[in-house]
């Protein structure tokens, strides 16, 4: 019972720690796309705006998530916001508005909110008293998940023609 029990968690954690860093992933995709957009005539206000837009929803939303992942599952609030997610930035790479980006990116925003209260949830739902031991892998998943995006990233950098405003100096 109690291997049974260790190797669903470990594969819950798993999932949550992949899940996690897919949602972190997509929140920072923008950032790989602005130097482009900003060549072909986007200026800083426009950028500025589409960023905010994001940040804005993604602070009511991870409010917002907290109190739908007490009313329905959070399974079902974690994988519904990542593919929502998904879906608004496939949408958002073949747009071409200004106002198109920035009402997809607010969407996208909206979506990630559903990522953390979510993951908290079945945390605390897969952590009984017999798994004490695996209590430190499980409370620093999201934030080791939040940095893994930049890693594949960044080794990369030099295969992108513009390299500005990436975020990492090579």
């Amino acid at each position: 019972m109690a291997d049974k029990l260790r190797t669903y968690q470990i594969t819950i954690f798993t999932m949550l720690f992949v899940g996690y860093a897919c949602y972190a992933y997509n929140r920072k995709s923008v950032s790989l796309a602005m130097p482009k957009l900003m060549e072909e005539g986007l200026d800083k206000n426009q950028a500025g705006l589409i960023i905010s837009c994001q940040n804005v929803a993604y602070a009511i939303s991870k409010f917002l998530g907290g109190i739908l992942s007490d009313r329905i599952s959070a399974r079902v609030l974690f994988s519904a916001g990542l593919t929502f997610c998904g879906l608004v930035t496939l949408v958002f790479a073949s747009s071409s508005s200004v106002p198109v980006f920035a009402l997809l990116w607010f969407l996208n925003g909206f979506g990630q909110g559903c990522g953390w209260p979510a993951c908290s949830k079945i945390l605390r739902q897969v952590r009984h008293d017999a798994s004490a031991p695996l209590r430190g892998p499980f409370t620093p998943t999201p934030h080791c998940a939040n940095c893994v995006p930049s890693h594949p990233t960044a080794p990369n950098q030099h295969l992108l023609p513009n390299t500005e405003g990436l975020g990492v100096d090579l």
